[in-house]
């Protein structure tokens, strides 16, 4: 006797993009604490390794769903609304984290980057700029180092990524019902 094993969708999207979420902000937390943020080859490793990740568990996501939760098939739809959900909670998540973590550092946070734009202005009166254009580097900074201006960021950044890489997680893992003549 064969048993329809289900599952839930939402618990899948929540499982997936809370692992997903969890894990790229690690990468990044890691990345802050131990100062590699300016290393390029740090950059382009944890950018690779954040793709794998994303690629994993929306790919994770997607395939359970269609083996166990809708028998075998999904189509491209089905198949990038599940991606892509997986993705935004993960974007919810890394917000969430962010202010949890800035609201316990942002001392830490606010100092280090009141040091980078001393540094940057040094740069900026060494090489003989104008006060005008110092000051509106001064205001760029500030406001490219705001909370608000840092969720902004993830928020779109990791929308339009979970957008295209829930495109292509679709495309590989859609299968269609041959028995479905397009009549359901």
């Amino acid at each position: 006797m064969e048993t329809n094993t289900t599952v839930s969708r939402t618990k899948l999207i929540l499982m997936w993009g809370g692992i997903m979420g969890a894990v790229i902000y690690l990468i990044s937390f890691i990345g802050r604490t131990a100062n590699l943020d300016g290393a390029p080859a740090w950059g382009l490793a944890s950018f690779l390794l954040s793709v794998a990740v994303v690629a994993t568990c929306m790919g994770l996501a997607v395939r359970t769903w269609r083996d166990k939760g809708l028998g075998g098939f999904i189509s491209f739809g089905k198949a990038f609304n599940t991606a892509f959900l997986t993705g935004l909670f993960a974007t919810v998540l890394m917000c969430l984290l962010t202010v949890l973590v800035l609201s316990f550092m942002g001392d830490d946070f606010k100092q280090e980057m009141a040091d980078r734009k001393t540094e940057e202005i040094a740069k900026m009166e060494d090489a003989g700029q104008s006060e005008e254009a110092i000051e509106m580097a001064e205001q760029m900074f500030d406001l490219f180092t705001s909370l608000p201006m840092i969720l902004a960021m993830i928020v779109v950044m990791y929308t339009i990524g979970s957008a295209v890489m829930a495109l292509i997680i679709a495309a590989i893992y859609k299968k269609e019902d041959p028995n479905n003549f397009g009549l359901a």
